[in-house]
């Protein structure tokens, strides 16, 4: 039986030392050519967007896809898993709080390889879940961060960001900005981070702004860049607003920018000095939504429950649809009614027989109803 888990299981299932693990496999799985993963599809709908990602990762033996639709109401996301070997549908996920694990340990892997080891300063642009998800994550990679400093444009919300996570709001956003490493997680449409505000040997992540009209950095930022790196080039191309306009213009060169999974496997040098400046711009890969999801429903919980639940489902009747119950009953009528025919045709045989030779007898009715109810089993 296929396993479902809601948002509610989900956030209570993986770590951010799980989510890590499973990113950074597949990133190697990425590398490795085990994995297809074409760019993501969006369509247009009324007021939002409907997008599907798919991706086949072989190493795993899973094809599967995450999709959500985002309206200004909300944004439902789900993630399916099929099993290659078994033919079956795997699991399906609720997928909001997975897609901030994933990305957030997506960051913190490339942190890994583009930030300096000895980061101490973590600077958070905005306060959502995502800016939440990131704090959680990059101090579990990166234990010496000693501050976590905060900008955002509701300052009701950004003190509340800070008290929840033992952060400080920024006097200003170059003071964020200026720190080791610098994570934007905006919805903003307008520069949110400036090239002349960074420090030597700092690391830029950059989650928001994946459409092509939204940027978050500006030039300066992919100018003082040593290395500029995205989990997909064909997807990038198509969304990431904070390297399409500046291509056409040539600030800078599709073919100087990396794909992480090249820099993870160390086919391509990352950071290679502790003055560089690097930078990491992702917009999400559902090869990492299918990696997470097996870890969860392969834990041994889950399989006991997907057991358990297998067990359930064997001992209860098998549920009709309710607009199936009028055929049914038609059906189970015709059925006794070709009964009662046959039985009368038996007795009209026996008689008929019984005059023509004195002898011939019907079989017994005990013997009559035992054949019946082998053929209803």
């Amino acid at each position: 039986m296929s396993l479902y888990l809601t948002e509610a299981e989900v956030g209570e299932l993986c770590s951010p030392e799980a989510a890590f693990a499973a990113v950074e496999g597949s990133l190697h799985r990425q590398n490795h050519r085990e994995i297809a993963n074409p760019a993501r599809v969006r369509l247009d709908i009324p007021d939002g967007v409907f997008a599907v990602m798919p991706c086949v990762d072989r190493g795993l033996g899973l094809a599967g896809l995450k999709t959500f639709a985002w309206t200004p109401g909300g944004a439902p996301f789900l993630v399916v898993l099929l099993s290659l070997a078994e033919h079956r549908i795997e699991a399906v996920l609720e997928a909001a709080a997975l897609g901030e694990l994933r990305t957030a340990a997506a960051s913190a892997v490339a942190a890994r390889h583009l930030a300096r080891p000895d980061a101490t300063t973590l600077g958070i642009f905005e306060c959502g879940r995502q800016a939440a998800s990131h704090v959680v994550a990059l101090r579990a990679a990166f234990p010496a961060i000693e501050h976590v400093i905060v900008h955002g444009r509701s300052a009701e919300r950004r003190d509340a960001f800070c008290r929840e996570h033992d952060a400080r709001p920024a006097a200003s956003p170059a003071e964020a900005a200026r720190c080791d490493i610098v994570v934007t997680a905006t919805t903003s449409t307008e520069l949110v981070v400036r090239g002349k505000w960074l420090t030597a040997g700092a690391f830029v992540c950059a989650v928001g702004a994946n459409e092509p009209a939204s940027r978050e950095l500006d030039d300066e930022v992919l100018l003082r860049a040593a290395t500029i790196s995205v989990d997909l080039l064909e997807q990038a191309r198509a969304e990431v607003g904070d390297l399409i306009d500046p291509a056409r213009r040539g600030v800078v060169r599709w073919s100087d920018v990396v794909e992480l999974h090249t820099i993870v496997a160390g086919d391509t040098p990352g950071r290679q000095s502790d003055a560089e400046i690097t930078l990491f711009k992702s917009s999400g890969l559902a090869a990492w939504d299918l990696a997470l999801a097996h870890t969860w429903s392969s834990s041994p919980g889950c399989v006991r429950e997907r057991r358990a639940s297998t067990r359930r489902r064997l001992r209860r009747p098998r549920a009709r649809h309710p607009h199936a119950r009028g055929c049914v009953r038609a059906a189970l009528v015709s059925s006794d009614s070709s009964r009662s025919d046959r039985r009368r045709s038996r007795r009209a045989a026996g008689r008929d027989g019984a005059r023509g030779s004195g002898t011939a007898r019907s079989a017994p009715r005990s013997a009559n109803r035992f054949a019946e109810t082998r053929t209803r089993r």
